[in-house]
C-alpha cells in the first residue's frame, strides 16, 4: 500500500500491522517475499525496493544497481528464490542475483 509493506491476516475483516514504511511519494506495483525481506517495484524509483521485515523503522534500499536497458514499463510478475525473477509482457524473463542481472534465456531452462 501507500504507507509501506503491511502484513494481513485471513480471515482479511481487520487492517493488518505495518511490517515496513514506505518511502515518500512510492507508487508500487509488483511484491515479493523471500526469509526475512519483501521485493517491491516502484514504478515512482524505476527500482525495485527491498524491505527489512524484521526491523520496521530501516528504511528501504533500491535493490536493482545497473538499471539500464530495464524497462520498467513492461515488467509484469515479480518472483524471489533468493535470485530475483521478473517477466515481462513481452513474454522474457529477467534474472537478477545481489541486484546484478544475470544472463538468462529462457529457451536454456526449460525442454519445448
Amino acid at each position: 500500500g501507500t504507507q509501506g509493506v503491511i502484513e494481513l491476516s485471513l480471515p482479511l475483516d481487520t487492517m493488518g500491522k505495518l511490517v515496513a514504511s514506505a518511502p515518500t511519494d512510492w507508487q508500487p506495483r509488483l511484491i515479493s517475499a523471500f526469509g526475512d525481506n519483501v521485493y517491491a517495484l516502484d514504478r515512482k524509483q524505476r527500482n525495485i525496493m527491498r524491505f527489512d521485515v524484521t526491523d520496521p523503522t530501516s528504511s528501504p534500499s533500491a535493490w536493482i544497481k545497473d538499471k539500464e536497458g530495464i524497462n520498467f514499463d513492461e515488467l509484469s510478475s515479480l518472483v524471489v528464490d533468493g535470485d530475483v525473477w521478473v517477466g515481462t509482457t513481452q513474454g522474457t524473463v529477467l534474472r537478477f542475483s545481489r541486484g546484478e542481472q544475470i544472463g538468462f534465456k529462457l529457451e536454456q531452462a526449460v525442454s519445448l
